[in-house]
């Protein structure tokens, strides 16, 4: 007699959330959401923040499934084990990911070729890590997407970059389209930190 194997429902429902969290971040990451025409430089970058995010999200969404099959059961020891793990472990691991991904997601945003409506959006999907590298970058005259970093600053809220803001607000040799555009980062920053 043959011996057939059976899977567990729930095992299946851990590969189902694996699978989807993989394509969720393989379409979020493709190479065609920032390079429309051209040569890509960016292809590392984008492999490297898959990674980092699929087994983030997925690491995530299969303990929350667990959790919520220990709630439904009524297992509330496990429940709330489990439960305190999550939230003690998730917040500070998304956040070293979140640091992890900013140099990658700068380098996205300074090579992408992409219509004007969507410059800014390596800026968002990144968030508040990738400020330091805009810093840096805003103070190259010469940095082809310096206007969308200045507002980009100001829509992340990174409020370390006003001394810079300020010095590139002063600088009469400045074009009036980058002053403009630092006055009113700075008037945003300024007042969200009050």
């Amino acid at each position: 007699m043959i011996k057939v194997m059976t899977i567990k429902p729930q095992t299946i429902m851990h590969l189902n959330i694996t699978i989807i969290v993989a394509v969720w971040w393989f379409v979020v990451t493709d190479e065609s959401n920032y390079v429309w025409f051209g040569e890509s430089v960016i292809e590392s970058d984008l492999s490297r923040i898959f990674w980092f995010k699929f087994i983030l999200w997925s690491l995530f969404f299969n303990l929350l499934y667990s959790n919520l099959r220990m709630l439904f059961h009524q297992e509330w020891k496990y429940f709330l084990i489990s439960l305190l793990g999550l939230i003690l472990l998730f917040f500070p691991i998304q956040s070293l990911v979140d640091k992890e991904c900013a140099y990658n997601y700068y380098k996205v945003f300074s090579n992408q070729n992409v219509g004007e409506a969507w410059i800014e959006r390596p800026i968002h999907h990144s968030g508040y890590e990738i400020g330091k590298f805009l810093e840096i970058a805003i103070q190259n005259k010469n940095y082809h997407y310096r206007l969308y970093a200045i507002s980009g600053l100001a829509e992340i809220d990174f409020t370390d970059a006003i001394p810079t803001l300020t010095q590139i607000a002063n600088d009469i040799t400045e074009s009036e389209f980058i002053i403009h555009a630092a006055n009113r980062a700075l008037s945003i920053l300024q007042e969200d930190d009050k």
